[in-house]
């Protein structure tokens, strides 16, 4: 009987849980989200934000930790197919809203992701050359950062580039510049 009379609190607290949250990326100091010349004045691509808000909802989950997730999941998901991968991550939005309530199932949460999708690394405009980049590749082998020599600039090269920017006290951007190249040519 004490084991039922819990699991009906527990159900009705459940019921009970939902909440909402907005905060600002790039337009906080601009005001609110639903003002369009807000919207109007963000950067625009390819290094700035689309002005289109993109909105996801996530599938019932028995915890709000595993619906928040399932719903940045959708969202994330969402962006990639429109945008690409540089735009894909949740926390580089701007105007963004978290909403999270009862769903369907008893004790089960459901949350909805909404924002506007911004570009998580800068794109270069005069990118290193394939041998500039095989040359940073090998500096930072060298260096002691095992990264394969193949003149692509990839994920390993970009994590290899900022722990060694880290290890020299730099800006740990990662990214395949002039800049970091003559540094790794000084060092």
């Amino acid at each position: 009987m004490k084991f039922a009379r819990n699991l009906l609190v527990s159900s009705a607290v459940c019921l009970t849980i939902s909440f909402s949250t907005a905060h600002f990326g790039q337009a906080s100091a601009q005001g609110a989200c639903n003002d369009k010349n807000v919207i109007e004045r963000l950067p625009p691509p390819p290094n700035g934000c689309h002005k289109e808000r993109i909105t996801a909802v996530g599938n019932q989950r028995p915890t709000a930790y595993w619906a928040q997730k399932s719903a940045e999941d959708h969202w994330q998901d969402e962006v990639l197919n429109r945008y690409g991968e540089r735009y894909g991550q949740w926390r580089n939005a701007t105007c963004i809203t978290t909403e999270c309530g009862p769903s369907s199932f008893a004790g089960f949460t459901r949350c909805t992701y909404a924002g506007y999708p911004c570009a998580t690394k800068v794109q270069l405009d005069p990118a290193l050359s394939r041998d500039e980049i095989s040359e940073l590749q090998r500096l930072l082998k060298k260096h002691g950062f095992w990264v394969k020599v193949d003149g692509l600039f990839g994920e390993k090269t970009h994590q290899a580039l900022q722990k060694w920017q880290r290890s020299k006290n730099l800006t740990d951007d990662g990214l395949p510049s002039r800049e970091n190249l003559e540094a790794l040519r000084k060092a």
